[in-house]
Protein backbone atom coordinates (compact mmCIF):
# COMPACT_ATOMS: atom_id res chain seq x y z
CA UNK A 1 0.00 0.00 0.00
CA UNK A 2 3.16 2.46 1.12
CA UNK A 3 4.14 1.70 -3.05
CA UNK A 4 0.91 2.41 -4.43
CA UNK A 5 0.12 5.97 -2.05
CA UNK A 6 3.75 7.28 -3.54
CA UNK A 7 2.67 6.06 -6.49
CA UNK A 8 0.03 8.53 -6.41
CA UNK A 9 1.39 11.58 -4.71
CA UNK A 10 3.65 11.55 -7.34
CA UNK A 11 1.53 12.05 -10.43
CA UNK A 12 -0.64 14.77 -11.07
CA UNK A 13 -3.50 14.77 -9.17
CA UNK A 14 -5.58 14.97 -13.11
CA UNK A 15 -4.61 11.42 -13.40
CA UNK A 16 -5.84 10.32 -9.88
CA UNK A 17 -9.42 12.25 -10.71
CA UNK A 18 -9.80 10.32 -14.27
CA UNK A 19 -8.63 6.65 -12.29
CA UNK A 20 -11.25 7.45 -9.76
CA UNK A 21 -14.13 8.39 -12.48
CA UNK A 22 -13.42 5.16 -14.43
CA UNK A 23 -13.09 2.76 -10.89
CA UNK A 24 -16.36 4.35 -10.11
CA UNK A 25 -18.23 4.03 -13.73
CA UNK A 26 -16.98 0.85 -13.86
CA UNK A 27 -18.11 -0.65 -9.87
CA UNK A 28 -21.10 1.32 -9.44
CA UNK A 29 -22.74 2.54 -13.00
CA UNK A 30 -22.26 -1.05 -13.82
CA UNK A 31 -23.94 -2.93 -11.58
CA UNK A 32 -26.80 -0.18 -11.44
CA UNK A 33 -27.97 -0.87 -15.06
CA UNK A 34 -27.45 -4.54 -15.31
CA UNK A 35 -29.39 -7.32 -14.37
CA UNK A 36 -28.40 -9.05 -11.29
CA UNK A 37 -31.70 -10.58 -10.25
CA UNK A 38 -34.33 -10.26 -7.80
CA UNK A 39 -33.59 -6.77 -5.77
CA UNK A 40 -34.17 -6.82 -2.23
CA UNK A 41 -36.15 -4.12 -0.87
CA UNK A 42 -35.00 -2.59 2.52
CA UNK A 43 -37.55 -1.61 5.40
CA UNK A 44 -38.28 2.01 5.87
CA UNK A 45 -37.32 3.96 9.32
CA UNK A 46 -39.20 6.09 11.40
CA UNK A 47 -41.44 7.10 9.19
CA UNK A 48 -39.21 7.90 6.42
CA UNK A 49 -41.84 7.21 3.80
CA UNK A 50 -43.93 10.41 4.81
CA UNK A 51 -40.63 12.32 4.08
CA UNK A 52 -41.79 14.38 0.99
CA UNK A 53 -40.03 14.50 -2.59
CA UNK A 54 -38.12 17.90 -2.62
CA UNK A 55 -36.99 18.63 -6.54
CA UNK A 56 -34.99 21.23 -5.63
CA UNK A 57 -33.24 18.90 -3.66
CA UNK A 58 -31.80 17.27 -6.90
CA UNK A 59 -29.30 19.79 -7.28
CA UNK A 60 -27.90 18.97 -3.63
CA UNK A 61 -27.80 15.80 -4.49
CA UNK A 62 -25.89 15.67 -7.73
CA UNK A 63 -23.67 18.33 -5.79
CA UNK A 64 -21.53 15.13 -4.34
CA UNK A 65 -19.46 15.17 -7.34
CA UNK A 66 -18.81 18.75 -7.40
CA UNK A 67 -18.01 18.31 -3.93
CA UNK A 68 -15.74 14.89 -4.32
CA UNK A 69 -13.80 17.24 -7.17
CA UNK A 70 -13.24 20.77 -5.22
CA UNK A 71 -11.76 18.28 -2.44
CA UNK A 72 -9.53 16.86 -4.27
CA UNK A 73 -7.88 20.10 -5.68
CA UNK A 74 -8.23 21.09 -1.66
CA UNK A 75 -6.57 18.15 0.01
CA UNK A 76 -3.37 18.84 1.32
CA UNK A 77 -0.33 17.01 -0.54
CA UNK A 78 0.51 15.11 2.36
CA UNK A 79 -2.98 13.82 2.74
CA UNK A 80 -3.89 12.99 -0.90
CA UNK A 81 -2.46 9.61 -1.53
CA UNK A 82 -4.02 8.35 1.40
CA UNK A 83 -6.88 9.69 0.72
CA UNK A 84 -7.47 8.46 -2.89
CA UNK A 85 -6.66 5.16 -1.56
CA UNK A 86 -9.50 5.39 0.75
CA UNK A 87 -11.89 6.22 -1.65
CA UNK A 88 -11.12 3.62 -4.26
CA UNK A 89 -11.46 1.54 -0.88
CA UNK A 90 -14.99 2.87 -0.29
CA UNK A 91 -16.12 2.65 -3.91
CA UNK A 92 -14.83 -1.19 -4.07
CA UNK A 93 -16.71 -2.24 -0.76
CA UNK A 94 -19.82 -0.69 -1.87
CA UNK A 95 -19.56 -2.50 -5.27
CA UNK A 96 -18.78 -5.72 -3.30
CA UNK A 97 -22.60 -5.11 -1.45
CA UNK A 98 -24.25 -3.74 -4.76
CA UNK A 99 -23.59 -7.30 -6.47
CA UNK A 100 -24.19 -9.70 -3.24
CA UNK A 101 -27.08 -8.05 -1.71
CA UNK A 102 -28.68 -6.32 -5.02
CA UNK A 103 -31.26 -3.55 -3.37
CA UNK A 104 -33.65 -1.20 -5.44
CA UNK A 105 -35.85 1.66 -4.08
CA UNK A 106 -39.53 1.62 -4.92
CA UNK A 107 -39.00 5.34 -6.11
CA UNK A 108 -42.88 6.72 -7.62
CA UNK A 109 -43.10 8.74 -10.68
CA UNK A 110 -43.16 12.39 -9.77
CA UNK A 111 -44.50 15.47 -11.76
CA UNK A 112 -42.71 18.50 -12.28
CA UNK A 113 -43.94 21.79 -12.85
CA UNK A 114 -41.91 22.41 -16.39
CA UNK A 115 -38.70 23.80 -14.90
CA UNK A 116 -35.16 23.44 -15.54
CA UNK A 117 -35.46 20.30 -13.45
CA UNK A 118 -37.39 18.52 -15.34
CA UNK A 119 -34.42 17.61 -17.74
CA UNK A 120 -32.17 17.23 -14.70
CA UNK A 121 -33.93 14.59 -13.17
CA UNK A 122 -34.97 12.73 -16.27
CA UNK A 123 -31.19 12.05 -16.44
CA UNK A 124 -30.99 10.63 -13.20
CA UNK A 125 -33.69 8.70 -13.92
CA UNK A 126 -32.07 7.27 -17.14
CA UNK A 127 -28.44 7.10 -15.71
CA UNK A 128 -28.82 6.19 -12.48
CA UNK A 129 -31.60 3.42 -11.40
CA UNK A 130 -33.18 3.04 -8.18
CA UNK A 131 -30.62 0.67 -7.43
CA UNK A 132 -26.99 0.13 -5.45
CA UNK A 133 -29.02 1.40 -2.28
CA UNK A 134 -27.34 -0.43 0.47
CA UNK A 135 -25.10 1.08 1.40
CA UNK A 136 -25.73 4.60 0.14
CA UNK A 137 -22.28 5.44 -1.88
CA UNK A 138 -23.06 9.41 -2.00
CA UNK A 139 -23.34 9.64 1.86
CA UNK A 140 -19.80 7.61 1.89
CA UNK A 141 -18.47 9.71 -0.25
CA UNK A 142 -19.06 13.10 0.69
CA UNK A 143 -18.85 12.34 4.35
CA UNK A 144 -15.41 10.72 4.00
CA UNK A 145 -14.16 13.80 1.93
CA UNK A 146 -15.55 15.88 4.85
CA UNK A 147 -13.26 14.54 7.19
CA UNK A 148 -10.26 14.40 4.95
CA UNK A 149 -10.51 17.80 4.96
CA UNK A 150 -11.29 18.67 8.58
CA UNK A 151 -8.33 16.45 9.73
CA UNK A 152 -6.07 19.78 8.45
CA UNK A 153 -8.07 22.76 8.04
CA UNK A 154 -11.17 22.65 10.32
CA UNK A 155 -13.14 25.69 9.16
CA UNK A 156 -13.07 24.21 5.81
CA UNK A 157 -13.70 20.96 7.00
CA UNK A 158 -16.87 21.86 9.02
CA UNK A 159 -17.80 23.50 5.72
CA UNK A 160 -17.20 20.35 3.36
CA UNK A 161 -19.58 18.89 6.40
CA UNK A 162 -22.28 20.87 6.33
CA UNK A 163 -22.54 20.40 2.43
CA UNK A 164 -21.64 16.84 3.07
CA UNK A 165 -24.96 16.49 5.78
CA UNK A 166 -27.35 18.34 3.37
CA UNK A 167 -25.86 15.43 0.38
CA UNK A 168 -27.08 12.77 2.71
CA UNK A 169 -30.70 14.32 3.53
CA UNK A 170 -30.95 14.75 0.01
CA UNK A 171 -30.74 11.00 -0.72
CA UNK A 172 -33.88 10.74 0.79
CA UNK A 173 -35.46 13.78 -0.38
CA UNK A 174 -34.91 12.35 -4.24
CA UNK A 175 -36.44 9.05 -2.90
CA UNK A 176 -32.86 7.17 -4.14
CA UNK A 177 -32.13 5.72 -1.07
CA UNK A 178 -33.75 4.72 2.37
CA UNK A 179 -32.57 6.00 5.86
CA UNK A 180 -31.19 2.50 6.34
CA UNK A 181 -28.50 3.16 3.13
CA UNK A 182 -27.57 6.60 4.43
CA UNK A 183 -26.63 4.82 7.79
CA UNK A 184 -24.91 2.44 6.89
CA UNK A 185 -23.37 4.68 4.13
CA UNK A 186 -21.53 6.88 7.06
CA UNK A 187 -20.64 3.90 8.96
CA UNK A 188 -18.44 2.81 5.94
CA UNK A 189 -16.94 6.21 5.29
CA UNK A 190 -16.10 6.71 9.53
CA UNK A 191 -14.71 2.71 9.44
CA UNK A 192 -11.95 3.78 6.39
CA UNK A 193 -11.63 7.36 8.03
CA UNK A 194 -10.11 5.66 10.89
CA UNK A 195 -8.55 2.43 9.51
CA UNK A 196 -6.71 5.36 7.01
CA UNK A 197 -5.47 7.33 9.73
CA UNK A 198 -5.63 5.67 12.62
CA UNK A 199 -4.62 1.92 12.06
CA UNK A 200 -2.53 2.56 9.17
CA UNK A 201 -0.36 5.62 10.50
CA UNK A 202 2.63 3.97 9.07
CA UNK A 203 1.05 5.06 5.81
CA UNK A 204 0.25 8.72 6.73
CA UNK A 205 2.93 11.91 5.98
CA UNK A 206 3.11 13.52 9.25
Amino acid sequence: MKIAIRWIEERPRIYSVLGMSIVWMLLYLVPNQIDLGQRHTVPFLFGEQYIPFIGWSLVIYLSVFVQIMVGTWLVLKKDFGLATLGVAVIIAMHAIAFVTYPTCYPRAPVQFTPTWLTWLYDLLVVSDQPNNCLPSLHVSLALFASAVLYRREKILGAWFLVWGIAICVSTLTVKQHYLLDSILGAIVAATIYIAAYHQWPFMVKK
